[in-house]
């Protein structure tokens, strides 16, 4: 039965994925061909247009750049070939946040669909995608106290955590042991850059312009943009240090220019040397910069940063979000501190954050409604792989009554194919995981829900915001006060939390003041309506968890 109907002329347009890795021999995954035969059903389901043969892969997807057959894949995607991806499952796109990331882009801006035999994500329920490319479990792992050490442990031998400017290479084959070191392409165009600069004679703007034709580009190889012109001499990084959690540290880099030079270079591109123009910087290295929309007129919320000098030599820098007001008139003037409102977000996020003991609640009552699940999928499945056995002896009959002469070709025909399409439905029924899946998707999100305010306190940029996407939507500031709607998912778990509080007065499970301890004792064995009609309430629960 075919499901959809085509919306357009590329909404049938697909690209079928399937990956079977090492490290899949040693958990249930499908081989390469059961993949593919899974992905022929879907096409046929959904009425799709294969365009090319299935991209079979047999490398992991725990690291980015390694899959040639997945890149091939996106590619085309970007190109605007297809507009429908089918696989097994959608960890069989990526498990890195990476190359989750691209998908992801392709799915809020491209239209991309996913079609899985489990479920489909578009742009309605893309956040879940997040999840199952490992947010909640790999991803917020190496975002654990570990790596945080690790991270220290780099700022002490002087070397920046994360991407070196333009002008620098990280060198190094493994992850956490890279170094940093000049450039050969653009070293001494950077170098040569900043002398522009310390002239005098030369705005920003003009010294862009002069080092572009002397050949520098980024590393795509495209012109310096103007914002990352005035990034790159507002960065200490060309002085021989780096800002790592709003400390600065001496870094093991080859300077392009001394302290003292990179000090003047502020003077004259604030104007404070030559007089020439003012320049208030915009930075993206806040997290939340681009990120958020104003309330009043919906340009986007940007960032800025000012240095005040005191008179005994120090200096300090402060952080604001401001709207960017390109979208015509607005009355918004108020500067919103950044520490202000990373505290309203963390306070949202501390709001939805679930009690670990409410989380083991929640399991035993999904671990309760899926054991009889289990037990009943089981017994089918036992009646199923007798019916299995029956159909390979009916085929032999089969074969054997054709030879014999008690059916004709055409007879023979007809009869064999029924017990195949009867065959292959069973075979179908039996490779079905569908309870595992829900389950571990459930588990994942659960495993999110109860880490959520670490993972954004410890992330870095792009994980803040990946959190806050996970989490709401409609994110708007103003009046110095940042508005988001919550996911319905994070908001049915939230209020079954608080609901179960007060059914049971359980103390703890709610956030905000109390003064009772918090260290009361939680029995994970009360359930809603205790005493009786436990089956139905679970089975209630679970619905409600899995339609959220």
């Amino acid at each position: 039965m075919n499901r959809d109907k085509n919306e357009n002329d590329m909404s049938n347009i697909a690209l079928a994925y399937c990956r079977k890795s090492e490290e899949d021999k040693k958990r249930q995954v499908l081989s390469l061909n059961d993949q593919v035969n899974e992905c022929n059903k879907l096409i046929k389901d959904y009425s799709l247009n294969l365009i090319v043969p299935h991209f079979k892969e047999e490398k992991s997807g725990r690291k980015a750049g390694v899959r040639t057959e997945f890149y091939r894949m996106l590619n085309l995607l970007k190109a605007g070939k297809a507009k429908v991806v089918v696989c097994w499952n959608a960890n069989r796109l990526a498990r890195n946040m990476i190359d989750g990331s691209e998908i992801i882009d392709l799915v809020q801006h491209k239209g991309l669909r996913i079609i899985t035999p489990y479920t489909q994500y578009d742009l309605s329920n893309w956040f879940m995608l997040l999840i199952e490319f490992g947010m909640s479990t790999d991803f917020s792992l190496k975002l654990s106290k570990d790596v945080k050490r690790g991270l220290e442990s780099k700022v002490a031998k002087g070397i920046k955590p994360g991407l070196a400017p333009i002008g620098y290479l990280n060198v190094g084959e493994v992850k956490g042991e890279k170094t940093v070191t000049n450039d050969p392409e653009r070293f001494d165009l950077v170098k040569r850059w900043w002398q522009m600069i310390l002239t005098g004679q030369y705005t920003v703007d003009e010294s862009l312009a002069a080092i572009t034709k002397l050949g520098l580009r980024d590393r795509r190889g495209n012109p310096v943009s103007r914002t990352a012109s005035f990034s790159l001499f507002h960065n200490v990084f060309y002085a021989g240090y780096f800002n790592f959690q709003g400390e600065v540290h001496k870094g093991i880099q080859e300077p392009v220019v001394t302290l003292e030079e990179f000090n003047k270079a502020q003077k004259i591109i604030t104007g404070k040397f030559s007089g020439r123009y003012i320049d208030r910087t915009e930075i993206r290295t806040l997290p939340l910069s681009g990120f958020i929309k104003c309330g009043e007129c919906s340009s986007t919320i940007t960032s800025e940063r000012k240095t005040k000098t005191y008179k005994n030599g120090t200096s300090r820098e402060y952080f604001w979000y401001r709207c960017k007001k390109n979208k015509g008139v607005c009355t918004q003037r108020s500067y919103t501190p950044a520490d202000d409102l990373e505290g309203q977000v963390r306070t949202f996020i501390s709001n939805l954050e679930l009690n670990p003991r409410f989380i083991d609640w929640v399991r035993k009552v999904l671990k309760r409604r899926n054991r009889d699940e289990f037990e009943f999928e089981h017994k089918n499945k036992e009646v199923l792989t007798k019916r299995l056995h029956e159909i390979d002896g009916s085929k032999e009959k089969l074969f054997s009554m054709k030879i014999d002469g008690l059916y004709s070709e055409d007879e023979y025909k007809q009869k064999k194919a029924a017990i195949l399409k009867e065959e292959a439905d069973i075979k179908e029924q039996l490779n079905s995981d569908r309870i595992s899946y829900w389950e571990q998707m459930i588990d994942n999100t659960l495993e999110f829900a109860g880490n959520i305010l670490e993972l954004f306190n410890t992330g870095d940029d792009y994980t803040k915001r990946m959190v806050l996407q996970i989490l709401g939507s409609d994110l708007k500031l103003k009046d110095k006060k940042l508005y988001l709607e919550a996911k319905s998912v994070f908001m049915f778990l939230r209020n079954k939390q608080n609901e179960l509080s007060e059914e049971n007065g359980l103390v703890g499970l709610k956030k905000g003041p109390s003064h009772q301890s918090n260290q009361a004792e939680y029995d994970p064995s009360i359930h809603f309506g205790a005493g009786g009609g436990i089956r139905t309430r679970d089975l209630l629960f679970t619905k409600q968890l899995l339609y959220h």
